[in-house]
């Protein structure tokens, strides 16, 4: 399975930092208006990894008729060496797409989509680093 790059981890690590239980979120928004914030969330510690690894979600909105929607939402399982590898991808209930997951204890995931995903959320990190001012 394929992990963010150096740089992407970099980035995300930032994002995440001060988060440490599930449910703990925020939103970064230091582009005042100009960019989408982001925020980001731990959304799951699953038990049967016992060894500090946690579900995190990153995502943009927007609204549209009063209803925020995802612009993206991309979930992360990120390991207790703070490996990060992309999960799933979601855009603003249109497209959903799962390109690993963990299913009785197991990371199952599709070759093609995770790397794709891993690639996508690299180039996505390097904007949320320069749109944040990271």
């Amino acid at each position: 399975m394929r992990s963010l790059n150096q740089k992407a981890t970099k980035t995300f690590l930032k994002l995440v930092d001060g988060l440490d239980h599930v449910g703990a979120n925020k939103k970064i928004d230091n582009a005042a208006g100009a960019f989408m914030p982001v925020c980001v969330e731990i959304i799951a510690e699953p038990s049967q990894f016992r060894n500090g690894c946690f579900v995190v979600a990153v995502t943009h909105y927007y609204e549209s008729n009063g209803d925020l929607v995802t612009d993206p939402e991309v979930t992360f399982l990120v390991t207790a060496e703070k490996t990060v590898f992309p999960l799933t991808f979601e855009q603003g209930g249109v497209c959903y797409r799962v390109a690993a997951k963990i299913e009785n204890g197991k990371i199952m995931f599709d070759k093609a989509a995770q790397r794709d995903l891993a690639l996508f959320c690299n180039d996505w990190m390097a904007n949320i680093a320069e749109q944040q001012d990271f």
